[in-house]
């Protein structure tokens, strides 16, 4: 059985072959125009049967998130969301090495008091049906103390110009 990726190139060159023997046996009765037809029939063929060849091997070279995966990548991105200690995600990126090879980067962002490896495992867990490689970066979001600076400078600047405005009053 020959495979149907090569079925295109097998039909040109039996055009092509199929061309030169008309051409060596009736070259003499005017039926030259075989030649040119054949050519034309050959780079038609292989022209539309390239054309899925050439669509997935662009979508892999520009690294574009697979469309067979793209809904069981958006199913494992909300289960991330649901582990225990991760606060959100961002910069997710995935794309095709090859057909069926699948490969993603992840930043996750969780708490400062959450387990970094066990977060790590699970989320790797998450994504390792469908994902060959993954590489998971973990931040942990530090806890910002609210200060009181800010308002206190807006108090005071508040109070400074109401001071002078009503010296320009009076």
């Amino acid at each position: 059985m020959v495979d149907r990726r090569l079925m295109p190139i097998f039909f040109g060159d039996f055009l092509l072959v199929s061309a030169s023997i008309l051409v060596y046996f009736f070259s003499k009765t005017g039926i030259k125009f075989i030649r040119p037809f054949c050519y034309l029939c050959s780079g038609i063929c292989l022209g539309v049967y390239s054309l899925p060849l050439i669509k997935r091997t662009s979508l892999i070279l520009l690294q574009t998130t697979p469309a067979p995966v793209s809904e069981k990548i958006k199913s494992c991105l909300s289960q991330v969301l649901n582990v225990e200690g991760v606060v959100e995600y961002n910069t997710e990126r995935f794309w095709s090495i090859n057909d069926g090879v699948y490969i993603g980067s992840l930043c996750v962002i969780i708490r400062n008091q959450s387990l970094e490896e066990q977060i790590l495992d699970e989320v790797k867990q998450i994504f390792r049906p469908i994902i060959s490689h993954l590489t998971v970066e973990i931040e942990k979001r530090k806890i910002e103390q609210q200060s009181i600076y800010p308002q206190l400078k807006n108090y005071l600047s508040n109070e400074q110009n109401s001071i002078f405005n009503e010296k320009k009053i009076d």
